[in-house]
Parts: C-alpha cells; structure tokens; sequence
C-alpha cells in the first residue's frame, strides 16, 4: 500500500490492488478505508483509490472516491473480505478436491486390476 501512489496507473502491482479492492468490494487491509489515510500521504487523508468505490477499468464513473462523499466507499477491509470468502467458499473447495481425489483412487484401482488381468 506505501508504494502504491508512486507506481504508474498501469503498473501491475497497482493493479493488482486495484483489481482486489474492486472485486471483494474492500478498501485498505486490516481497518477499511482509515489505512489508506495512515500511510502518511495527504492525498489519502479524505481521498481513496478510485477502486474503493468503482471499477477502476471503467471511465464513466463521476466524482472522487472520498471518506465522507457519495458514494460511500467499501468498508470492510481487504483482510476480512478474504477470511469470508475463504469461509464462504472453503468448503466448495474442499468438497471437489475430495470428489478428485475419490476418482483418482477408484481410477488407480482399476489400473491395477487392468494390469493384473494382462499379466496373467
């Protein structure tokens, strides 16, 4: 977050933040949109990256991203919106890596039982 106003617009790190802020509808990492205030650039005081409100791709947005103008920016922090989509979507996860592995282990044992029926 320090090096992002110094990074060019179109710099992949900036991006990236961008990218993550826009897609979990967050703002900052661990206190929402207070850390961009804290790291000690006056433009971040009342000013947020475009991408705590809008799309940061899309030009027909109107207005800065601000703490206190309309439209509100993301509260919740980066962090958080990650441990929720974790939450919300771990399971899913977990649940086709299973299924995956199920099918592995039947299909190895009918490797087995294929080799077994050549050799002999």
């Amino acid at each position: 977050m320090i090096e992002y106003p110094t990074r060019a617009e179109d710099d992949p790190k900036r991006k990236a933040v961008d990218f993550l802020q826009w897609s979990m509808e967050c703002c900052g990492i661990e206190n929402g949109p207070e850390d961009w205030a804290n790291i000690g650039i006056a433009q971040y005081a009342f000013e947020l990256p475009m991408s705590c409100c809008y799309n940061p791709n899309e030009k027909n947005h109107y207005g800065r991203c601000t703490t206190t103008g309309s439209p509100q920016p993301f509260k919740k922090p980066c962090v958080q919106a990650t441990k929720d989509n974790f939450r919300l979507y771990g399971g899913l996860i977990s649940g086709i890596a299973i299924a995956i592995a199920v099918v592995q282990l039947i299909a190895a044992c009918f490797a087995c039982m294929l080799a077994n029926a050549v050799i002999f």
